[in-house]
């Protein structure tokens, strides 16, 4: 039971509690510790210009400050797929204008809020007040957070976020502009090309957590409604200025609570391993939350009444610059999708889409499971992977992963990603290259591959310790190919074989030799049949995938350097052998 009326002036007067003023938690983060960087502007920021290249400055210690700041960005937290609420905080860190405290007034509340479904997105904002400063905090620091919810409810489809629950938090100086947010907004320009621009700025909530001048708030009756929480023992303008700040709000006729703690002072923000009332804060705020509608009493199912769907992380989401999950859909049976978690860096308003990788495994089996480490890489650089098998068998293992699976299954799957790409509910709406396809699979499931190759659909294939055998097989669910099948491939091929210990390593040399109208590549790894798969990120065998991938999928021409002549790459590494035929230009 929630027990703050939606208007209250809470004085929490609770004794025996140790002062939370300014101190020291975790270890600073390091940008590669953080959520992907989502930047405000696609280019230099306007009062920037010339200055984006300019790095900011993080300084080193227990607590990530940061200066410096000429390219305002957001770091994402976002809440685990099916626990979403819906709402959104974008919170601003304080740090006096002249810098940021990001860690106990940033990223750590921000990971508390994602926790309990909340997607919150920490603000880097220019810093008006750092020694030799152009910017102004009204126009640069004020219009970085204008950006940002501005961004945000552009973009709220891709983060799972009701475009009307869109609030700001501020800390000290961070809490200025928060408070300014919610008195000086626009609806938008309708007619700018600049799709951000359109949308209106005013937040549809403000939370203020010690925030400074307060002298300059002067909230309209159309404020949005707001929380307030500071510190008995703070300074005159914040312990006694918040309790003047309350009553303008409640005579201007804006809903607003405030909570005022006995043993607390300036900076307390949300401390890893501290206790007290005074860390209660974030939890009062989210009970005020409910109280406003903001927050529903239970999880939804995702904004647009999206099915929830169980999700996996994998090596903490692969090494590549989109942290990936593995993931299922309810009207994919059978299948897992391994992909970014965050969409929001593709699209049609974005410089790139998804490439699509159809993928069986070897026996044909049904589980991704000997080959989770390998897909989720290859998803963390921005591919969706359909992968044959049940998302369950990652996990666990039971009588259903040893049921055989059909070639059709592949194209069905390419089917339901096209059709998910344009229906504009879909979460992939709009994101997916449906134009770029690789058909991939090891073993039994690079014959899959094989057989589904002639389907113009396809961009390139890709057969991992496979080729088609003399004679079709006689084992039942192994697809019964014959070498005709070769001729009818249309599209760049790529071997990766583990060398002559490798089963397959006859057949597949075969293939190569028989295929004359494609390009086509035979690269070898002495490894045996296994593979590299369930080694750390899928081992080797990995970066010679993604290389070709992003060279046939991505136009990154670079990348047939790894492949092509005499000086390649692969030809100089003595662990791998590499052939290549049938290419324009060898070198």
């Amino acid at each position: 039971m929630r027990k703050h009326p939606i208007v209250a002036f809470h004085l929490s007067l609770i004794v025996g509690v140790a002062l939370f003023g300014v101190g020291r938690s975790s270890q600073a983060q390091s940008d590669s510790e953080l959520p992907q960087a989502v930047y405000l502007y696609e280019g230099d920021a306007p009062g920037s210009e010339g200055m984006s290249d300019i790095p900011k400055q993080v300084r080193p210690g227990s607590d990530r400050v940061v200066t410096s700041v000429h390219r305002p960005l957001l770091y994402p937290y976002l809440p685990a797929e099916g626990t979403e609420s819906g709402m959104a905080v974008i919170v601003a860190p304080g740090g006096g204008h002249n810098s940021l405290w990001s860690t106990h007034e940033g990223h750590t509340p921000a990971k508390y809020f994602a926790e309990h479904g909340i997607a919150a997105f920490v603000l880097e904002y220019r810093l008006a007040e750092e020694k030799d400063s152009k910017y102004t905090v009204d126009e640069h620091a004020l219009g970085d957070l204008h950006r940002a919810i501005r961004l945000i409810r552009a973009r709220a489809k891709d983060w799972q976020i009701d475009p009307r629950r869109i609030g700001v938090m501020g800390f000290s100086a961070g809490g200025e502009i928060a408070a300014l947010s919610g008195m000086r907004f626009d609806a938008g320009d309708e007619n700018a090309k600049d799709s951000i621009a359109k949308q209106s700025s005013r937040p549809d909530f403000v939370a203020l957590i010690y925030p400074g001048r307060s002298h300059r708030f002067e909230p309209k009756k159309d404020s949005p409604p707001t929380f307030i929480a500071a510190g008995f023992g703070d300074r005159r303008d914040i312990a006694e200025g918040m309790a003047e700040v309350y009553l303008k709000y409640k005579r201007a006729g804006v809903p607003t609570e405030l909570h005022i703690y006995s043993n607390a002072g300036h900076g307390f923000g949300l401390r890893e391993g501290k206790s007290g009332s005074v860390m209660k804060w974030v939890d009062r705020f989210i009970d005020w939350a409910g109280d406003r509608k903001l927050l529903p009493a239970e999880p939804m199912a995702g904004v647009g009444n999206r099915v929830r769907n169980k999700e996996v992380i994998i090596e903490e989401g692969g090494t590549g610059p989109y942290s990936a999950i593995a993931t299922e859909d309810a009207s994919l049976p059978g299948m897992t999708i391994f992909r970014p978690r965050d969409l929001s860096p593709f699209g049609d308003n974005q410089i790139q889409k998804l490439p699509i990788l159809l993928w069986g495994n070897g026996a044909c089996a049904n589980t991704t499971q000997e080959h989770k480490n390998f897909l989720n890489e290859i998803a963390s650089h921005g591919y969706v992977v359909l992968g044959i098998g049940l998302l369950d068998q990652i996990e666990k293992r039971d009588e259903t992963s040893r049921q055989k699976t059909q070639t059709s299954q592949l194209l069905s799957a390419l089917d339901w990603i096209i059709v998910e790409s344009g229906r504009a509910e879909s979460l992939f709406s709009g994101k997916v290259d449906t134009t770029k396809v690789a058909a991939m699979g090891m073993s039994c499931g690079g014959l899959q591959a094989i057989e589904i190759s002639p389907d113009p659909r396809i961009s390139t294939t890709v057969v991992c310790n496979s080729g088609v055998l003399p004679n079709p097989s006689p084992l039942p669910g192994m697809p019964a190919l014959k070498k005709e099948i070769l001729e009818k491939l249309h599209a760049p091929v790529l071997y990766i074989m583990g060398g002559p210990s490798d089963i397959a390593y006859n057949n597949a040399m075969d293939d190569f030799s028989r295929v004359s109208h494609v390009p086509i590549v035979m690269t070898n790894l002495d490894v045996g049949h296994g593979g590299t798969y369930g080694r750390p990120h899928g081992g080797k065998f990995t970066p010679v995938a993604l290389a070709w991938l992003d060279w046939q999928l991505k136009g990154e021409s670079e990348n047939s350097k790894m492949f092509l002549g005499s000086n390649s790459m692969l030809a100089k590494d003595p662990d791998w052998s590499v052939e290549a035929k049938n290419f324009k230009s060898q070198e």
